[in-house]
């Protein structure tokens, strides 16, 4: 179905992990832990300009002792504000970290989907376990400086001047994307999402990269809160047409609104080459498909 899981193998024979290749999916294991990357078809096909070849998924499977740990709503969101190629997921048999990806037919963005599939499958599990210890016995911030510069935020602004109002400065990106059409900026009354991106907030655990934020402008009690992050961090596992889900749903900076996050490592920038302009392009998709999402649920 147009994925290159020999390729994903034959990358993963180079590191300690052991892997298995089947014929719509490759797992692969750790010390005692799987990651299981799986392609599909998608369950309903929509003829479109761009047509859907295939869903390609992947969950790292977490002992489930960890699952005391979350049964605590605030140990979940934290840990989920950390994400990077994966978010933490529980469901009635397991507790995973999950990824998505949507693949068109004749796929011309392989260069930045084989680099975050393959940081999703061999690294996921490493990242959680250091982040999990971080929360436990938090240690200084790191200093690593990013490899993204102001030149990268503003090739990212000549690509989204024609769908949102933007700025750039200061290694970092500001962007607002319409919720109704015609919607342009809050400064004009608009109801608009907010996406940001910061090139000088290093990750605790990862050191310097991206960090990458989408607000959305809906505000919820504290208790309904975890359950709309909870519907929409379960929505991006959907084998449907979606951005790429690389990130988690968590709390956004006011603290009562959903907030998309995610973490591209200094890595990131030599090997997915401009992949903070894909981030954005996907962000704005996000948008909608989470609107979507929040009104079929009848939270809006």
């Amino acid at each position: 179905m147009g994925v290159p899981l020999g390729a994903l193998k034959q990358f993963i024979e180079g590191t300690t992990l052991k892997s298995k290749l089947k014929q719509n999916f490759l797992e692969v294991t750790y010390e005692n832990l799987t990651a299981i990357l799986t392609v599909e078809k998608p369950p309903v096909v929509s003829i479109t300009d761009q047509e859907v070849e295939a869903i390609v998924s992947i969950k790292t499977f977490l002992p489930k002792e960890i699952l005391k740990f979350l049964s605590n709503p605030a140990f979940m969101n934290h840990t989920n504000k950390m994400a990077t190629f994966a978010y933490l997921i529980k469901d009635d048999s397991s507790v995973y970290l999950g990824s998505c990806l949507t693949i068109y037919k004749n796929e011309p963005a392989w260069a930045i989907y084989l680099p975050l599939l393959l940081y999703a499958l061999i690294c996921t599990n490493e990242i959680f376990n250091h982040t999990i210890l971080y929360m436990i016995n938090p240690k200084s911030m790191s200093t690593e400086k990013s490899e993204w510069t102001d030149q990268d935020f503003e090739l990212t602004k000549s690509y989204l001047d024609n769908i949102s109002v933007c700025n750039v400065g200061k290694l970092g990106l500001t962007a607002e994307f319409d919720i109704h059409q015609d919607d342009v900026s809050a400064k004009a009354g608009h109801r608009t999402a907010l996406w940001r991106m910061f090139a000088d907030q290093p990750h605790p655990v990862l050191g310097g990269g991206l960090f990458c934020i989408l607000e959305l402008p809906f505000s919820f009690e504290e208790s309904q809160l975890e359950t709309v992050i909870n519907t929409l961090n379960k929505s991006e596992m959907i084998p449907a047409d979606l951005p790429p889900h690389f990130g988690s749903w968590t709390a956004g900076t006011p603290g009562d609104n959903p907030a998309y996050v995610s973490f591209l490592p200094n890595i990131m920038h030599s090997t997915a080459k401009n992949i903070q302009v894909n981030m954005s392009i996907w962000a704005h998709a996000r948008v909608q498909t989470s609107k979507s999402t929040l009104a079929f649920h009848g939270y809006i």
